[in-house]
């Protein structure tokens, strides 16, 4: 079966996961490899991806997925691919106490609270050892189970991979090695290593269906839901690192100061093999020479770079490289674009982009 990958949307990506285990069947299957026994759900499970009109669960306990089992137990599983290690342990708290704390108590029947089950599977956590780590309500003092009311799973994908002598005919590996696909090559290596494996041919169907639509994919991402996983100090981390890695990687070669100094700008470009009307229009427009707004420039200029190098390519091939947001990577190709260095070509998830000739 064809694994049609999308760099941006891979399997690991939130709005992704929340819609391939919208799917009964499936839910079910990560459900038991990762919480170890097997269950059974009332119902299709409760979806960010494919929210209901009114969905009270999800409004409330705000999971990826979850679902009620036929013992009235809460399952949950969300994905995620980056986090620091002490929010990640305070979130998951959090969690906990919000899934039973959202539950109604009528006339302090504490006795009928349902018993809630979070995981949690990491994909980018490469420092623990452990492939799965589970978290309860124990005595301090003898590690005795206090209360079954609430039990914390957290899935590890790199410890999963890299255990030695790992069964691979099971479905905790499979599942790792699928959220793990992170580029073309690993894509059509897990195609054919689990070719006869329907857990396989069930993931990759689930996945080819769900990014067959970029747009749809796009309007779900837009989602408040989506939009808030990450916190502000998390936001401002990843700016800086981004801000950090754009210059270094789109630092301007050289600034005009004159006829000299644009004559030695054009022979450097054509020296790069830019042509002549593109090297007078990227000097014309700012994008090489002109020191106002040095960010904005420095990242035209990478962006240019990197087509001049790699020829025809796509949005989120560029932002991925260069460490830019896909938004600011798309704002600038328009205004590329516009100056009539960049064309497009192609629409929805085929649009690429080259240099203008």
């Amino acid at each position: 079966m064809d694994f049609h990958y999308d760099d941006y949307y891979r399997p690991s990506h939130d709005v992704v996961f929340a819609i391939t285990f919208a799917n009964k069947e499936l839910f079910v299957k990560i459900c038991s490899a990762v919480y170890g026994k097997k269950i059974t759900i009332a119902g299709e499970p409760h979806s960010q991806a494919i929210m209901r009109e009114n969905d009270v669960l999800l409004n409330t306990i705000r999971f990826d997925v979850m679902a009620i089992a036929d013992n009235d137990q809460i399952f949950t599983i969300d994905i995620q691919r980056r986090y620091t290690k002490g929010r990640q342990e305070r979130r998951g708290t959090y969690y906990m106490c919000r899934a039973v704390s959202s539950q109604p108590v009528t006339k302090m029947r504490y006795e009928e609270l349902h018993p809630v089950h979070i995981a949690f599977i990491l994909t980018a956590h490469k420092d623990e050892q452990k492939s799965v780590r589970k978290i309860g309500l124990c005595y301090l003092d003898s590690g005795e189970l206090y209360d079954d009311l609430i039990e914390l799973v957290l899935v590890y994908v790199p410890a999963v991979i890299s255990k030695a002598n790992v069964d691979t005919d099971n479905d905790l590996y499979l599942f790792s090695r699928f959220f793990a696909v992170s580029s073309i090559k690993e894509a059509i290596d897990f195609a054919a290593e689990f070719e006869n494996n329907s857990l396989a041919k069930e993931l990759i169907g689930m996945y080819n269906s769900a990014v067959a639509n970029n747009q749809d994919l796009q309007t779900i991402e837009s989602n408040s839901y989506f939009t808030q996983r990450l916190t502000e100090a998390q936001l401002a981390e990843e700016r800086a690192e981004a801000e950090a890695k754009g210059k270094a990687k789109g630092k301007a070669e050289g600034k005009s100061e004159g006829i000299a100094e644009v004559v030695r700008v054009l022979t450097e470009l054509a020296n790069k093999g830019y042509s002549l009307d593109t090297a007078l229009k990227m000097i014309e427009q700012n994008i090489y020479t002109k020191p106002e707004n040095e960010t904005a420039i420095n990242r035209k200029q990478a962006i240019v770079s990197f087509i001049k190098k790699h020829g025809q390519t796509k949005t989120a091939e560029i932002a991925d490289a260069l460490g830019f947001s896909r938004s600011s990577v798309s704002a600038l190709l328009r205004e590329l674009i516009a100056n009539e260095i960049v064309v497009k070509t192609g629409s929805n998830r085929n649009t690429c982009f080259t240099l203008k000739q």
